[in-house]
């Protein structure tokens, strides 16, 4: 007899080894919390040192300008000065030094003199890190899957992969520049306050010291577009913060 929906132990002894398996729901594991994202990171880490790092000083030159970047290095790492280094010694450089300074501090922390992977090591690990970013930002907003897709489909774009293999301000400037503007629109969401801000400001004078103020201009057309398709959050006015402006306008402006 069955008491209270379940078979007596004496009956249950009888029954064949896999029915009970048989009839139970399958169960499946899924990866979650901070293991899901400890494996996605891995994954994308991974995908990143071999698509960016892997024979990164092997291509050689392609044109004037992948040479004009290391010039200006080499002239830093020589001792000519790192504010105003001139390339060759006769001209001055086109573009703000942020890039090139992080490649004389590879050069002088390798002891190498400036070479092909001093040159291309910025542009490389901050192509990880634009990755590493999207990542965070897309899980917030959709869940670890989507941001794994997201980084993903980011890696193996093939231009990305290509500005991350040079020579260029290109991926120092869109990584600065993609960071400011994912942090402001937290801001213009009102997920996030003043820090978030103020954080998004430094991420924007950064990418002004690398190309310029034209990362100053790229966001006030998207903001301004917004305004048309999303109307800001009460909070949003954090990015006019006088410590805001100083971080995206007057960090380029001292340096």
């Amino acid at each position: 007899m069955e008491q209270n929906g379940q078979l007596p132990p004496e009956t249950a002894e009888h029954i064949a080894p896999g029915t009970r398996a048989a009839t139970a729901p399958p169960q499946t594991v899924a990866v979650t919390g901070k293991t899901g994202t400890l494996v996605h990171l891995a994954m994308l880490i991974i995908l990143a040192v071999v698509a960016f790092f892997v024979l990164l000083g092997r291509p050689e030159w392609r044109d004037d300008s992948d040479t004009s970047g290391p010039q200006v290095m080499q002239e830093i790492v020589d001792g000519h000065g790192w504010v105003l280094p001139l390339r060759n010694g006769r001209h001055i450089p086109v573009k703000p030094l942020l890039f090139n300074w992080l490649g004389a501090l590879s050069a002088l922390v390798r002891q190498s003199g400036v070479d092909r992977v001093d040159a291309r090591l910025p542009s490389a690990l901050l192509a990880t890190l634009c990755v590493v970013f999207v990542y965070f930002f897309t899980r917030r907003l959709a869940g670890g899957v989507v941001g794994l897709w997201a980084a993903m489909i980011l890696i193996t774009t093939p231009q990305f992969v290509i500005e991350a293999r040079n020579s260029r301000v290109d991926m120092t400037f869109c990584a600065f520049l993609t960071m400011g503007l994912l942090l402001a629109h937290r801001v213009w969401e009102s997920e996030r306050g003043r820090r978030t801000a103020i954080l998004a400001g430094v991420c924007l004078g950064l990418a002004t010291l690398s190309k310029g103020p034209l990362a100053l201009v790229l966001t006030v057309m998207v903001f301004g577009v917004s305004l048309f398709i999303t109307p800001p959050a009460r909070g949003w006015r954090a990015l006019l913060a006088p410590a805001t402006l100083v971080a995206a306008i007057g960090l380029p402006a001292l340096c």
